[in-house]
Formats: C-alpha cells, structure tokens, sequence
C-alpha cells in the first residue's frame, strides 16, 4: 500500500470527542457539585449567625430654619447642601464615645484590656451600623449583633444617639445665636446711652407696643404655665405699657419724637430685642419636651424574625460553582493524564507515522477464532 502524504494536524475538537469526555466524567461531576452543595449549606450552621434590626428617622427641613432669626443663621441653600449636613449629623453622633458605651454594654468588646480602649473592635461596630437615604427627608438606620435582641436593642441606642446629637446640636446651634443677639443688644444699649437723653414715645406707638405684647402674652400663655418666667416677664411688660398708654391718654400731650440717628438704632435695638425674646421662647421649649417637629421616627427598631446571615441559598449556590469548578479541574488533569488516544488519526499525527488503515469491530454473535488448532493424529 502506498504511503499517504501527511496532513497538516488538526486543532479542532469534534463534538462527538467533547460528549465523550463529558460522558466519562458525567457521574462523577453530579456527585461532587452535590457534595458542594451539601458542605455550602452545612457551613451555614457552623458560621456564626447574625442579625440585623432596622428603623427609619425623618429630618425635615425645618430642622435647619429658624422663624424670626434665619437672616442671622447661615442655613443651607439646596437639598444636596441638605443631605450632606444631615448624613455629617448622623455621622457625628457615632463617636468613639458612644461606640465605647454600646459595645461595652451588650458585650460585643472585650474586658481584658486595661487601659478600656478597642480600637478594632469600635471600627468593626461602625461597620455594621448603617444609615442611608431613602429619597427625601427620610434615612434608614440598622444596626448588625449576634443576636437578635442584642440587634434590636443595638438599633434602639443608635436611633436614641442620633435624634438626640441632632436636638442638641440644633439648641446649640440657637444658643450661640442668643449669645450673639445678647452681645450685640449690650452694644446698642451703650450707642442709646451716649446718643442723649430719650424721649418719651408718642401715644399711638405705646398703643401698638401694647397690642404687639398682649399678642405675644397670649402666645406664650398657650405654651406655657402662667408661673413660667417668660410669661411673668411678658406679663410685667404689658402692665408697664398698659400704664403708660394710661397716662399718654390723660395728659393729652403730644409726645416729640427722637432724633433719626436714636430712632435708627433704636428701632434696631427693638428688632434684635424682639429676636432674643423669641430665641429664649425656642430654646425654653425644645430643652423642656422630647418631641420635637422636625424629627419624627417613621419606623421604630423590632426585633429580627430571622438571621440575615449567613443565607442558606447563597452558600449552596457557592457549593455548586465551587463543586462544578472542582469537578472540571478533575477532568482536565484525568484527561492529561489519560495517556489514550481517542482517534487514530491523532495517532498517526503524534507518531509522525502514516495512517494505513483500521480493523473493523467484529459485531457477530460469537467470536470467531483466526487459527484452529492441529489436529491430533489418530491412533
């Protein structure tokens, strides 16, 4: 037979070879992707459980305006100069402080130490506390504990530490604006003192003096309990302006008015007068009640029904790819390994040797031998 001249190797795979592999490890391959699967969701109940609590906070805008003295605070000018102020709030009351208390207190640090400081374990608290926006006004805060009461009770605190670092950084906020008005009232009061002598206010503006603090008395009678110092003070105001009002009635006399410098400041000194006073009335309400208008808890902490990790589907899941990728190394190597050819052309190629031919299988019903024995001679 005449040699055949020699092909060039082919690189291909036919499909009939890849379902061949496939077939020699098919079994094999189920039975360690299962086992993965298996170990995925039996670690679920050897990694430690954990969980997570949730509650929603709603700081309004309001929380950043003050009636009567904004022109004198700074407040932000648009809503991501809102966001940011708020998330820097919310940040600022998880202090190093704070997460000493909490992790002290439901046991998430360790005693051991002497000097009572953690600064891992504070930063790994931090990490599984979390608060977001939710659109608008409203954040989302949850909190992360090896149990679900520790969670709950972990959120609680949070929530608690966050509207009280926001009041009191609004009453602050008020009381250096008080601070400010008073210094500057003190000043005008001198600038009065050295302008002249005063003079007496005509009868109709006593009359509207008077009507401007009886409104206010009424206001603040609202609000408060007649014996509250602001009312008695309100109160006191009014009588003298009562009795004035009296007297400019009886007499009959017109009163002149002030020089236009004194009347300018005077006037000045009456609208940051008005201010303090409304100051004092913010800052006496909001250091007295726990409710404040411009926050309001939309969803309060629970406790958490079930762990939120480790999830059993998420684990079986990565037993399956783990288990499949496994199972694919396994058959890659078995297959270098093999040593086999699978076509006899990839032996005559590997062989340099040329193909002549191939025996047929035999497919009769019983094999047939190619050499019969001797016969043996007879006797």
């Amino acid at each position: 037979m005449r040699n055949q001249p020699h092909s060039q190797p082919d690189d291909t795979i036919a499909f009939h070879e890849v379902a061949a592999i496939i077939k020699r490890h098919f079994l094999r391959s189920i039975i360690i992707m299962i086992f993965g699967t298996a170990v995925g969701i039996g670690l679920t109940s050897v990694v430690p459980k954990r969980f997570a609590s949730k509650a929603v906070l709603n700081i309004q805008a309001a929380y950043f305006q003050i009636p009567l003295v904004g022109d004198l605070v700074s407040n932000p000018s648009d809503s991501l100069e809102y966001k940011a102020q708020r998330e820097s709030l919310l940040r600022f009351a998880l202090s190093d402080g704070f997460l000493e208390d909490v992790g002290t207190k439901f046991g998430l640090f360790r005693t051991d130490k002497e000097d009572r400081r953690h600064p891992a374990e504070r930063e790994s608290l931090l990490q599984g506390i979390e608060y977001f926006s939710l659109g608008g006004n409203s954040y989302q805060i949850s909190a992360v504990g090896p149990s679900a009461e520790i969670a709950y009770e972990l959120t609680r605190a949070v929530l608690n530490q966050m509207i009280a670092t926001l009041a009191a950084e609004r009453l602050g906020k008020l009381t250096r604006a008080r601070t400010a008005i008073l210094s500057n009232l003190e000043t005008l009061k001198t600038e009065i003192a050295h302008a002249g002598p005063s003079q007496p206010a005509s009868v109709d503006e006593a009359s509207e003096s008077l009507e401007e603090a009886q409104a206010r008395l009424h206001s603040l009678e609202q609000r408060f309990t007649p014996q509250h110092p602001s009312v008695v003070e309100q109160r006191h105001k009014v009588e003298l302006l009562r009795s004035r009002v009296s007297r400019g009635s009886k007499s009959g006399v017109s009163d002149t008015p002030l020089s236009a410098s004194r009347r300018t400041i005077q006037d000045l000194h009456d609208d940051l007068a008005k201010k303090f006073n409304y100051l004092n009335i913010v800052i006496d309400m909001e250091k007295t009640t726990d409710n404040y208008a411009y926050l309001s808890v939309i969803e309060h902490p629970s406790i958490p029904s079930g762990p939120y990790a480790p999830k059993k589907r998420v684990f079986a899941l990565g037993g399956l790819i783990l288990g499949l990728v496994l199972s694919l190394l396994w058959a890659v190597v078995k297959e270098l390994r093999r040593g086999t050819f699978v076509q006899p052309i990839h032996a005559s190629e590997v062989l340099d040797a040329p193909f002549l031919g191939s025996l047929p299988r035999w497919e009769g019903e019983s094999s047939q031998k190619l050499l019969t024995p001797p016969k043996q001679p007879s006797s």
